[in-house]
């Protein structure tokens, strides 16, 4: 009977001990990709340039004009690549979007623990996608 009890305690503690799950990190990556897509959709509808700020220090982005500011897990870890126009910072910086539906590009690295996902920006279309971070292969692909 104690062996029972000890075998339900690990399978209960041995996932709270890992912390973020592959569930959560694909769900903030899900999340960021959803804010780049409202950026590029009312850059296109306002007819001028708009952008998602993105604050890898405070894990944090908002759309650049006030916005809800919308959080991501403290467990995961953010890097940010994008023009060095686009810098407000060195934790700060806009991926940004033209009437046109094209971008400033960029990519948003997304990390917990061994697992990685990004969410890339493409310059030239504007197309939005979550890579798994392992090998780079598309999960998930949008406009």
């Amino acid at each position: 009977m104690a062996l029972v009890i000890l075998v339900l305690a690990w399978a209960v503690a041995v996932p709270a001990l890992r912390g973020t799950s592959s569930a959560e990190l694909e769900a903030a990556a899900r999340q960021l990709a959803a804010g780049l897509r409202q950026a590029r959709s009312e850059a296109i509808t306002r007819n001028r340039p708009y952008g998602l700020e993105i604050d890898v220090e405070a894990r944090r982005f908002r759309l650049e004009d006030g916005g809800r500011s919308r959080a991501v897990s403290s467990d995961i870890d953010l890097d940010l690549y994008t023009a060095r126009s686009e810098r407000i910072d060195d934790a700060r910086a806009t991926i940004r979007f033209f009437p046109d539906g094209s971008s400033t590009g960029g990519r948003v690295g997304l990390r917990a623990g061994e697992r990685a996902v990004a969410v890339d920006v493409d310059w030239l279309t504007g197309r939005i996608r979550i890579l798994d971070g392992d090998d780079g292969s598309a999960v998930r692909a949008g406009g």
